[in-house]
């Protein structure tokens, strides 16, 4: 897991119970720099931990951007991409088969049994949101789906409807410029460059034209190659999980529960692709 973790992206975070001396300690054991972020930086918190929104997001903004480059760009988005994903989930995996021996085996309590599953949770969902637009979404879906993911988590999950790091709001305006092809003073007589609110695949910004009014939603850049290589982990993700005979009652992967894990896998890649297509927005 130690060499899943440090062959990928996004290293430059401080989790939850690790100091900020011990996160710089890991960056330099992996050659990453650290990044000081200012006061005025939005941030997301969880419990007692406060994190910068852009340290969210560089991870998984990177993998886009090298995908975007061509074949061998995709190729090497890919690998280390698949390192981060794997590292991600087979951590989850392995701590929620541990809460689940120490409940069954008698050893704790069933509030000592939530607690650490609500812990675990949280730790989910920041790991989502880290790995960005297609795990953010994945964790949405969850959140409604008590038939197939434990209440204590989807808790936590929830989280991800209205909690994701926004982009830079000059990013917002740049990408609104190339696309229309003309300067953002030319298309608005104002542009709020401070998103009005953020989503898993895009930010609402406000802007004016003479006496109107406009929400201007912005897609993030390189969503549809961040897809083309998250997909691709997805699905083997949800191989795994369905070829997997966890007998432990009540675990995420609980035999005596009806559900296929590919069959979601198809169902987000479904919905991934149709949100991303705004013309098809304005259309409906």
């Amino acid at each position: 897991l130690m060499f899943l973790r440090g062959i990928a992206y996004p290293l430059k975070w401080r989790e939850g119970g690790i100091s900020g001396e011990t996160a710089t300690k890991r960056r330099r054991l992996f050659g990453r720099k650290a990044k000081n972020f200012a006061a005025s930086d939005r941030t997301k918190t969880f419990g007692d931990v406060q994190i910068a929104d852009e340290e969210f997001i560089s991870g998984w903004k990177r993998t886009g951007e090298i995908a975007a480059k061509g074949k061998r760009g995709r190729a090497l988005a890919t690998f280390r991409r698949s390192a981060e994903i794997w590292f991600y989930f087979s951590s989850f995996y392995i701590k929620d088969a541990w809460i689940m021996k120490n409940y069954n085996s008698g050893r704790w309590t069933k509030d000592r049994f939530k607690e650490e599953r609500a812990k675990l949770g949280g730790e989910l969902t920041q790991n989502l949101l880290r790995l960005g637009p297609t795990f953010i979404k994945l964790g949405q879906i969850f959140s409604t789906r008590i038939d197939i993911v434990p209440k204590e988590y989807i808790e936590q999950l929830k989280l991800l409807q209205d909690n994701v790091p926004a982009f830079a709001g000059t990013r917002a305006q740049e990408i609104i410029e190339a696309e229309l092809g003309k300067p953002i003073n030319e298309l608005f007589d104002t542009f709020n460059i401070e998103p009005l609110a953020a989503a898993s695949l895009g930010q609402v910004h406000v802007a004016t034209k003479g006496d109107k009014t406009f929400a201007v939603k912005v897609q993030r850049q390189f969503l549809r190659e961040l897809f083309d290589v998250d997909l691709g982990q997805l699905k083997r993700l949800a191989g795994f999980a369905d070829a997997v005979d966890l007998t432990s009652e009540g675990g995420i992967m609980d035999k005596n529960t009806q559900r296929s894990w590919v069959s979601v896998y198809y169902e987000m890649k479904r919905l991934l692709y149709e949100e991303i297509d705004y013309m098809k927005e304005i259309q409906n």
